[in-house]
């Protein structure tokens, strides 16, 4: 993953917890991505729309890569 990959987020059961854009790559160990989330589950009532945060690469699924 790279930045400006689109990814989605994979919860404990396999659905889509949201869906983000990738804007930095963690440079030590490179496991890690800061995702800027587009979307959240209603399912899981979160509202990441517009923040970001520091990302699993174990727990994103690639959608689109640039």
């Amino acid at each position: 993953m790279k930045v400006g990959d689109l990814v989605k987020c994979k919860d404990d059961e396999g659905g889509i917890f949201g869906l983000g854009l990738v804007i930095e790559e963690e440079t030590t160990r490179d496991l890690m991505v800061r995702v800027l989330w587009l979307s959240g589950s209603a399912r899981e009532n979160t509202v990441f729309d517009g923040k970001d945060d520091w990302n699993w690469k174990s727990n994103l699924e690639l959608v689109k890569a640039i």
